[in-house]
């Protein structure tokens, strides 16, 4: 299985984020003692649909689930969000038991005005 280590050479790509390595700051943040390293799963919901992370992935820490998590939601909303695909983006953090333990919402509103202004004369 894939997992997020310092230095390691294996991957699993979120929506283009990869989770290795791990930023210098979250290496040992809430680890877990011993080899064991907690399994995280990514679900996502892009409007009325919803795609199931059914590999998931193991990180150093809940904080580096969080993180990728954050950039998973960031980079699906700066692909999808402008082409009008969905106006928010959810990603569900859950835990090794598939319980929800966070989640991470990119929403894009716009707000035009009416009327339209008109050129100053």
């Amino acid at each position: 299985m894939p997992i997020a280590t310092p230095g390691g050479n294996s991957q699993k790509v979120i929506y283009g984020i990869t989770n290795n390595p791990l930023p210098h700051e979250l290496v040992g943040i809430n680890s877990t003692r011993g080899n064991a390293m907690p399994r995280f799963y990514f679900d996502v919901r892009e409007g009325a649909t919803f795609t199931p992370d059914e590999e998931g992935v193991e990180c150093e820490s809940f904080d580096a689930a969080e993180l990728l998590a954050a950039e998973a939601a960031a980079e699906i909303g700066r692909d999808r969000l402008p082409k009008g695909d969905a106006r928010d983006v959810t990603v569900e953090l859950k835990n090794e038991h598939r319980q929800r333990v966070l989640t991470v919402t990119v929403t894009m509103e716009i707000h035009r005005v009416h009327p339209q202004p008109q050129p100053p004369r």
